[in-house]
């Protein structure tokens, strides 16, 4: 792995332990260590990649940035880490600001940290990449948080990536084209891709693209429906998905 930030990052094959990557867990961070366990997570082997928005209406969003410490844990940006940087991209947002911030997008947890503390947090999440590339027997993986943009193979998304290109970076964070029409045309270059941020009621192969959120925080949060977490092992000899149901 390249140690330098950079907006696509890429992770040699694991020959020691198992590669999973997480759907959104939006502040689940009881429910994701639940799943962890139900799994035997190693680790000191394994490996924890994650499609983004790990903030966010749910209850435990700060706990959920501890695994940022972990040295097995690795996101990349979703919309929601996005949305909070650029809260900040013009410096400190006045109080009413970051209340109505917080009322649309259930980031209430924002209020019970000091400004320490969340400059820390919007430190690591600058170092956020947008795709991370896993090397795997059964070929290369793609990580991001919404979709490629259609007609785009793998190389040509992630070059526009790391040239920052507006448009392309967009589709990578917010994206909901290919989930809302089910499009099932795939993307090139890449054997699977895993991506979250529009909620599945399971694991939804889209041709390539793998669709991984399946709202464990509407599950959470029983007011807004049920959901559950979804985890998928993507150096099995078969990719296997691994569910949660909340009761």
């Amino acid at each position: 792995m390249d140690d330098n930030l950079q907006m696509v990052r890429r992770f040699s094959i694991n020959e020691t332990g198992r590669d999973f990557v997480v759907g959104d867990i939006h502040g689940c961070y009881s429910l994701l260590e639940q799943a962890l366990a139900c799994i035997d997570f190693d680790p000191g082997k394994d490996r924890l990649f994650s499609v983004g928005d790990l903030i966010d209406r749910g209850p435990e969003s700060l706990r959920c940035l501890e695994f940022l410490q972990q040295p097995f844990f690795y996101p990349v940006m979703g919309n929601h880490e996005d949305m909070l940087l650029d809260m900040y991209v013009d410096g400190t947002p006045d109080l009413s600001h970051i209340a109505e911030w917080a009322k649309q997008n259930g980031v209430e947890w924002w209020y019970d940290i000091s400004d320490d503390d969340r400059y820390r947090v919007l430190d690591k999440i600058c170092a956020l990449p947008f795709a991370i590339e896993v090397e795997t027997p059964n070929g290369l993986v793609g990580i991001i948080h919404a979709e490629v943009p259609l007609g785009m193979d793998w190389q040509e998304f992630t070059n526009a990536l790391r040239a920052e290109k507006t448009k392309t970076v967009q589709t990578c964070l917010w994206g909901r084209y290919r989930a809302n029409k089910q499009d099932r045309t795939g993307v090139e270059g890449i054997a699977r891709i895993y991506a979250g941020h529009t909620p599945q009621d399971c694991v939804t192969p889209l041709g390539n693209l793998f669709v991984i959120d399946t709202g464990a925080v509407f599950g959470v949060n029983c007011a807004y429906g049920d959901g559950h977490l979804s985890l998928v092992q993507i150096n099995a000899a078969q990719p296997t998905a691994h569910t949660d149901p909340i009761q």
